[in-house]
């Protein structure tokens, strides 16, 4: 295939946990009447324009320089009143693990794209704990799923790769923007390679899947 698939694409294949969750809630009559819709996929927006501003925040307060793509997305976000609040009530809780103790950090926004793999992606931060590479993922979502911790070891997997040495330890810290307590979430090594082979498995799916669906398309002549 000519074009790398993500690999939030992949750990999405064949569900989309953060769909069936915002579709639950949405049912229950969990969220709020806001001005941006009800809709799950209007949701994910809000979501993520959240994110987007949270991580400018936190690169800012590490004091690496912001990507443009990035503080593109975030300059726009930022001037929602609504989505500025939630996204700086996630950086107080992300402050709250920061300053527990000292940590050092190697860089943030770290392209982990495997051109032989045909994965694109890129981990949020890589933090140095005794001259050791631990891969950082921050998330300001209502909730973890198990999606997130197989994003997390996919990218400790591709670090390993990038870098020609072993990378056994990542970190899930999540801030949520509607939550009261960060929380965070430790993979070792053997989750590390449990969630490595996992997601290699997914990655051969999801390129036969891809080249199926293509085909149905341009051989097959489905859904036209």
């Amino acid at each position: 295939m000519n074009k790398p698939l993500s690999v939030s694409s992949v750990v999405q294949f064949p569900e989309k946990p953060w769909m069936q969750s915002w579709v639950v809630r949405l049912m229950k009559g969990e969220y709020p009447a806001w001005d941006k819709g009800t809709e799950p996929a209007e949701v994910r927006l809000f979501a993520q324009q959240i994110g987007s501003v949270f991580h400018v925040l936190v690169q800012k307060e590490l004091g690496f320089a912001v990507t443009p793509r990035l503080l593109n997305a975030a300059n726009k976000a930022i001037l929602d009143e609504e989505i500025a609040v939630r996204a700086y009530h996630s950086l107080d809780l992300w402050q709250q693990w920061y300053k527990k103790e000292p940590r050092k950090f190697q860089g943030v926004e770290i392209d982990l794209s495997d051109a032989e793999l045909g994965v694109s992606g890129r981990c949020d931060a890589i933090m140095l704990e005794k001259g050791k590479r631990v891969i950082v993922d921050w998330k300001t979502g209502a909730d973890l799923h198990e999606g997130d911790a197989l994003e997390l070891a996919a990218y400790c997997w591709l670090a390993s790769r990038k870098f020609h040495y072993p990378v056994v330890r990542g970190l899930l810290i999540h801030c949520p923007y509607e939550g009261t307590a960060v929380r965070v979430v430790e993979l070792s090594e053997p989750s590390i390679v449990k969630g490595a082979a996992t997601f290699e498995a997914l990655l051969a799916a999801k390129i036969r899947w891809s080249d199926w669906s293509l085909f149905c398309t341009t051989g097959l002549k489905l859904g036209r």
